[in-house]
C-alpha cells in the first residue's frame, strides 16, 4: 500500500518567567531550547477530525497513522519547531493540504497545543505551537511500505 506523509511544521514560541517572576519573556538561549527537543503530546490528532473541508482527507487517512504534536529544535535557526505528521493512502490535492494545515493550526492554537501555553513544561517553559505571523510549511514525503513478511531469496555470505 502506498503511503504519503505530510508534515505540517512551523516555528514555535517558547517563554519562561523572568527572574522576578513577574512576566513571561521569550527564550532564545540555545541550550534551553535544545533541551525541549523531542517534547511531545501523545494525543492523536485524527481523533478530532470535524469534517470541515476534510471529508475526502479523512477517507484517505492511513489506518495505522497516529498524528501527534512534536517539538524539534532547529540548531541552524536556533528555533523550536512544532510538527505534526500525517500519513495517507494517496497524495493530497493542494486544497486538501490547505485544509489539513488549517485543521492542524487550529489544534495547535485552540485544541491539543493549548495545554503547552497554559502548563509549564520541563523547567518552567511555556510553549506556543501556534502564534500570529507564524511561518508554516507542509512537507510531502511519498513512500512505499515494504511488503509484509520476510524477504525471500536473499543470501548473504561473508
Amino acid at each position: 500500500m502506498d503511503r504519503y506523509t505530510y508534515t505540517v511544521c512551523g516555528d514555535a514560541l517558547c517563554k519562561r518567567e523572568d527572574d522576578a517572576g513577574e512576566e513571561l519573556v521569550e527564550v532564545t538561549d540555545s541550550r534551553r531550547l535544545e533541551a525541549l527537543d523531542g517534547t511531545e503530546d501523545d494525543s492523536d490528532f485524527s481523533e478530532y477530525w470535524d469534517g470541515r473541508g476534510l471529508e475526502e482527507v479523512i477517507k484517505a487517512h492511513h489506518p495505522e497513522s497516529r498524528p501527534r504534536l512534536l517539538f524539534r529544535y532547529d540548531k541552524e535557526a536556533n528555533q523550536l519547531m512544532a510538527e505534526t505528521a500525517y500519513s495517507f493512502t494517496r497524495r493530497l490535492t493542494e486544497e486538501e493540504m490547505r485544509a489539513l494545515e488549517d485543521y492542524t493550526t487550529g489544534q495547535w492554537s485552540d485544541g491539543i497545543g493549548e495545554s503547552f501555553e497554559q502548563q509549564p513544561v520541563g523547567d518552567g517553559f511555556y510553549i506556543s505551537p501556534w502564534h500570529r505571523g507564524q511561518k508554516l510549511e507542509v512537507i510531502e514525503v511519498p513512500s512505499r511500505e515494504p511488503p509484509p513478511g520476510p524477504v525471500q531469496g536473499v543470501s548473504l555470505d561473508f
